[in-house]
């Protein structure tokens, strides 16, 4: 059996935005090229949790954090990290599509061309592996240079997933994994995080228990403590977790508790 390697690990960490706790305390390690899911209430710190592994807490206002997150090894809130080379390598997918107002073509290269110049035809093959990674690639390639924001949710969602995929990612943040999107085009979506398993550390946030039982390796649980403060309630291998909760047939409990 191989050894599992860390590819965050999250000691003690509480974080505010102004002077409001909005977690506490989290400790916790999340596995090299698994998947994990983060579940638990709305408004108990999921989200804030997700952004704050690449300190894209810190573009929504003034931000204090305790405690440290690794990244293999290196405190992504130490002084001298280079939060560019940070978010590329921890890249974000958000619950709704950020696209911007460029051609499908250009919307893939656009981290691309912020890292470094690339021949034309170097370039090229960077977009269409993306896209063809992302599962798009298909439904696009003869339309590249038309507007992305004439796709539809389901298509921006995965062009938003190409985009993060063209800077080569170690790790792929989602949040808010299909929220809105119709059974097609969330089943294209369940179907992109199965191939893309094994080249990434996935990380998503769901309120679907039957996706994370189908997607995730492991599943971390945040609810309030009595301060009504997000915090860490549980964290193991989802077919655990999820067994768990549902023997003795309480499934009313085990929806309750992770909804």
């Amino acid at each position: 059996m191989s050894k599992i390697i860390s590819a965050i690990q999250v000691k003690n960490f509480s974080l505010y935005y102004e002077n409001h706790k909005i977690i506490e305390d989290v400790s916790i390690d999340i596995p090299q090229n698994q998947i994990t899911a983060i579940i638990g209430p709305s408004g108990c710190g999921k989200s804030t949790f997700l952004k704050s592994l690449n300190r894209i807490t810190e573009l929504e206002g003034k931000v204090k954090t305790e405690g440290t997150i690794e990244f293999f090894g290196q405190n992504i809130y130490g002084r001298r990290v280079n939060l560019n080379r940070l978010r590329r390598q921890i890249s974000t997918v958000y619950a709704k599509p950020n696209l911007f107002p460029l051609s499908i073509y250009d919307n893939v290269a656009y981290g691309v061309k912020l890292i470094g110049w690339n021949p034309k035809t170097e370039l090229d093959k960077i977009i269409q592996l993306a896209l063809k990674s992302a599962n798009i690639w298909e439904e696009v390639k003869n339309k590249l240079h038309k507007s992305a924001l004439e796709l539809s949710y389901g298509q921006q969602i995965r062009l938003c997933i190409a985009r993060a995929l063209a800077v080569k990612p170690q790790i792929l943040l989602i949040d808010e994994l299909c929220a809105g999107l119709d059974p097609l085009a969330t089943s294209k979506i369940e179907e992109l995080i199965e191939c893309l398993r094994s080249e990434l550390t996935i990380i998503f946030v769901s309120h679907n228990i039957q996706q994370v039982s189908q997607l995730s390796d492991f599943t971390a649980v945040f609810n309030y403590n009595e301060h009504q403060i997000g915090q860490l309630s549980e964290f193991s291998a989802t077919k655990k977790l999820i067994s768990h909760s549902f023997e003795h047939g309480h499934r009313d409990y085990a929806y309750t508790r992770f909804r």
